[in-house]
């Protein structure tokens, strides 16, 4: 299988989510950003930061992402 390439911003994510480095995550957004997690909203760079934070104590979890798909060019 081929191994899938991902743009620079999506890769930096997961990058950072396998140190579970929560300051390195919250640089992957902007800062209008908008993370929807179990029912809570979070919106702004310093909340995504404490939610990346505390998911990552309070989960032990894998990534990897498998597929990529381009839509009008996007």
């Amino acid at each position: 299988m081929t191994p899938l390439r991902l743009p620079d911003p999506i890769a930096a994510y997961f990058a950072a989510d396998q140190q579970q480095d929560a300051e390195a995550i919250a640089r992957c957004f902007t800062a209008q950003a908008v993370v929807k997690d179990e029912g809570r909203t979070h919106s702004g760079i310093d909340a995504i930061k404490a939610w990346k934070a505390a998911a990552s104590t309070k989960y032990t979890y894998t990534t990897e992402p498998f597929a990529l798909q381009q839509s009008d060019g996007h």
